[in-house]
């Protein structure tokens, strides 16, 4: 399962120099208004954290080389409160690492029609740079989700939300290690890789492989109270089809050996006991083998079993 509350988005807003200090101060108060209410709303999976206005080129290429280097940092969200020249984004845009959102809306939800003038207009110049953001973004074939309309509306917060997962997926999927059991085992060689190597250059999972051993030795570690405490846990929250109950029990047992390298709960509410005693042997379908010590370290990731010709599957 994803751990979302470890990421967070950077809220990016545009501007520029030529407005002057005072109007610069209330786009800094606004934008910031708008990055609080995102991150308080409740609405978004993620923390969203708010970023100084930004109004020149040297300024953006920084916010996005640092939010590329960010280990937190899972997407960046921009709004170009005021008018900011398209041509200044170009440097930071292009060497962005991190998904984009450009959220197109206005800080006021009504405009006062009977007081508007020009100091207004400069503070709230968001239709003509998001215009200008949106022509820079399709001049450079840039992937984004544009989002339109008023930052506080529901459906703006929901679509926000649906990206917002997207980025925690992939930040997650570029720190992927898959495990295959059995088959090729001559690890992060690269010529010999094939799938594996494209997987990674693709995807960016990392997959190798390890020795069934490896596997029976893991699983060894968990007593049948371990699993039958998590299997519980599924019969009670899942419907489960009687022809699945031994594939739940093996990714229970899974679910219980992660838990124990990791030191912390299972999927399910309740813990697995530590202290239960190792048996000696372990049953693996209608066969059974003794357990042996693993012959090489255990990575820290999910393993996958692939089903091996003539064994049962894990």
């Amino acid at each position: 399962m994803l751990d979302l509350k470890r990421h967070e988005v950077w809220f990016l807003t545009g501007s520029q120099e030529l407005y002057g200090k005072e109007t610069l101060a209330k786009v800094a108060d606004n934008s910031r208004a708008i990055a609080r209410h995102l991150d308080e709303s409740g609405k978004l999976p993620v923390r969203v954290v708010w970023k100084p206005a930004l109004t020149s080129a040297e300024a953006i290429l920084k916010v996005c080389q640092e939010a590329s280097a960010s280990p937190t940092c899972a997407g960046v969200i921009t709004w170009m409160h005021t008018f900011s020249p398209a041509k200044m984004w170009i440097a930071g845009l292009t060497r962005l690492d991190r998904p984009l959102a450009h959220l197109h809306t206005q800080f006021n939800r009504e405009l006062p029609w009977d007081t508007i003038d020009m100091d207004f207009m400069n503070l709230n110049q968001s239709a003509h740079g998001d215009r200008e953001f949106g022509y820079i973004g399709a001049r450079l074939g840039l992937a984004r989700t544009v989002v339109v309309g008023h930052w506080q509306d529901d459906d703006v917060l929901a679509k926000l939300d649906v990206w917002a997962r997207a980025t925690c997926a992939l930040a997650d999927a570029r720190q992927l290690k898959i495990v295959r059991f059995g088959g090729m085992n001559m690890r992060d060689v690269a010529v010999t890789g094939g799938d594996r190597v494209e997987a990674q250059i693709k995807l960016g999972w990392s997959v190798n492989g390890y020795g069934v051993g490896d596997l029976v030795s893991r699983i060894a570690d968990v007593s049948e109270a371990d699993v039958d405490r998590v299997v519980a846990e599924y019969d009670e929250s899942y419907r489960v089809v009687p022809r699945c109950a031994r594939a739940a029990t093996a990714t229970a047992t899974c679910a219980t050996q992660r838990a124990r390298r990791s030191r912390c709960a299972p999927s399910s509410p309740r813990a697995a006991s530590a202290d239960s005693p190792r048996p000696s042997r372990i049953s693996m379908g209608s066969s059974s083998c003794r357990a042996s010590p693993a012959s090489a370290s255990w990575p820290t990731a999910t393993a996958s079993a692939p089903r091996a010709t003539g064994r049962p599957a894990a």
